[in-house]
């Protein structure tokens, strides 16, 4: 009898410690599923957040490159009209959702800029040095991401020319840009 007790104890043990040994394995699959899961919706999310990024971006490479090759623009530069700058620049900001235009001459002069409201303080922020001149005298567009007062502002940038130059193959006549605030908004 000792014998049969002694074995069914024997046989209990060993079929808890099966289960436990199955149950914990069980939770360490769960476990890596679960955060496979995790990681895929944040990669996932990652790759939404880019996407729209660039989607964004991408809107304001080509609204700034429509923008400079524009007779009007060019006159606005060599004789600078504020009543015409308020109505055809000034109003990317509200039309397009941006945060900023500047306007610039050859020599890296502000001609125009122009912020909304809540985000004046960069408006004078140092666009141009010589490094970005010299990039947009060479490549004619700049696109970069700058730190302001404000956050972080994604910035296109190209030269202007006449509207019989829609390929800026001219001697560039000025600097137009355009700047996006990436903040807990966007």
């Amino acid at each position: 009898m000792k014998r049969v007790k002694h074995r069914i104890f024997l046989l209990i043990g060993a079929v808890g410690i099966l289960a436990a040994m199955v149950v914990t394995w069980q939770y360490r699959t769960e476990k890596q599923m679960i955060n496979r899961f995790v990681d895929d919706v944040m990669i996932q999310r990652g790759r939404l957040a880019l996407s729209l990024l660039g989607m964004q971006s991408d809107f304001f490479e080509s609204l700034t490159h429509d923008y400079t090759f524009w007779d009007e623009m060019v006159d606005f530069i060599r004789e600078p009209d504020f009543d015409w700058a308020i109505d055809n620049i000034r109003n990317i900001i509200d039309a397009y959702e941006g945060n900023a235009v500047w306007v610039f001459d050859t020599t890296g002069k502000m001609v125009y800029g122009a912020a909304d409201p809540d985000r004046g303080d960069i408006v004078h922020y140092p666009l141009i040095d010589s490094v970005v001149r010299q990039t947009l005298l060479r490549d004619r567009t700049i696109h970069r991401y700058i730190r302001t007062s404000a956050g972080l502002i994604d910035l296109h940038g190209a030269t202007v020319h006449p509207t019989s130059d829609p390929d800026h193959e001219t001697t560039p006549l000025g600097f137009f840009f355009t700047g996006k605030l990436i903040d807990s908004l966007f």
